[in-house]
């Protein structure tokens, strides 16, 4: 087995390649930070491009259902969705841990849906972000890639460009 380090918004493998792609907690951590419905929905275009037609994306969650499964079927997305519930009940106290197993299988035309749909999530959650979040792009200093990530995908013209 070979570890890669990249950003999981830009993945550096050709289309089709895995059979399984496994998210330990990826996208609970990218729900925490900026812009995190854009970069889920860019994350899951990546996984869903690399996987092969038939493979599986497994991400291991603490977030429950409600709040996971809506990027699993936006529209650029072409995903058998299964998910399920592991608790674990820890000796000696009443505490118990859930966590969510969300299983998608790539279905036949994915690659083809997200190409043809895109634009129109990427509008979609356009709209669901705020306004004041978009300023954030030019201010950030800390995440250069990360920027140029967001505005090729959202095709966002800098301002400097504008004038």
């Amino acid at each position: 087995m070979k570890w890669e380090v990249m950003d999981v918004r830009e993945l550096k493998y050709q289309d089709e390649m895995f059979d399984l792609v496994i998210d330990k907690s990826t996208i609970d951590a990218l729900l925490c930070g900026n812009f995190a419905y854009l970069n889920v929905a860019i994350m899951l275009k990546e996984c869903q491009r690399v996987l092969k037609t038939g493979g599986y994306y497994m991400a291991i969650s603490y977030g429950v259902p409600d709040n996971r499964e809506f990027h699993l079927i936006r529209e650029h997305l072409k995903l058998e969705i299964n998910t399920y519930k592991i608790e674990k009940n820890h000796e000696g106290s009443n505490a118990t841990s859930v966590h969510y197993i969300y299983v998608a299988k790539k279905l036949e035309g994915a690659d083809k849906q997200c190409s043809e749909k895109w634009s129109q999530v990427m509008n979609q959650i356009k709209m669901e972000m705020e306004d004041a979040q978009l300023s954030e792009l030019s201010e950030n200093d800390n995440d250069i890639e990360g920027d140029k990530i967001l505005r090729a995908n959202m095709q966002i013209i800098p301002e400097e460009s504008k004038q």
